[in-house]
């Protein structure tokens, strides 16, 4: 069984210009790259790597009392893992990860 030990959770300042030009938000507290859980589960070896990664600057910027970030780091997490079990924004939302 894989599991979520298994996913590295990085720590990186902002989204890529790349990353943006995609249409993601620049201003996102994190992302989920990879094959989900179940995606891995089907091949022995996935097509690309699985992370979670979370954008510290942005973070920062926008929680800058030390409770209130402490806070948001463990949503934001949890909100990635969310994705990395299948969860979509819809789940998100009903489990206040959102």
């Amino acid at each position: 069984a894989v599991q979520i030990a298994d996913v590295p959770i990085v720590l990186e300042e902002r989204p890529s210009a790349h990353l943006v030009s995609t249409g993601f938000d620049p201003r996102a507290y994190g992302l989920f790259e990879g094959p989900t859980s179940e995606e891995r589960g089907m091949f022995d070896t996935p097509a690309s790597p699985t992370r979670i990664v979370v954008y510290w600057v942005n973070l920062v910027a926008d929680f800058p009392d030390d409770d209130d970030l402490t806070e948001q780091v463990g949503i934001t997490v949890a909100h990635e893992i969310g994705h990395y079990f299948g969860l979509d924004e819809d789940d998100m939302e009903r489990l206040g990860l959102d």
